[in-house]
């Protein structure tokens, strides 16, 4: 399973900005201050945990919301990444 981070939250003085794993910029936050830092930060910690999301509901989605063995480990083990990348604690 991949672990890596999509997007990267960056700073410098008073600019943040977003960039993608090459360092490419794709978003500028024009608020400055804790408030941009803030706003950055959320929006790369909700992108970066969105696909381990969307893979964990859809496999509860499947199931009738009714999981059992091998179903229900690999949901665990999806949903606990998503929460952590979301929470800031990459597993």
């Amino acid at each position: 399973m991949e672990h890596t981070q999509k997007w990267i939250a960056r700073h410098e003085n008073d600019k943040h900005w977003i960039e993608d794993a090459d360092h490419i910029p794709i978003a500028n936050i024009f608020d400055s201050g804790e408030e941009g830092k803030a706003k950055a930060e959320f929006i790369v910690r909700a992108c970066n945990s969105y696909e381990d999301l969307i893979r964990a509901l859809k496999i509860i989605a499947d199931s009738g919301g009714v999981l059992t063995g091998a179903d229900a480990s690999v949901f665990i083990q999806i949903a606990q990444r998503a929460i952590s990348k979301a929470e800031r604690k990459e597993i």
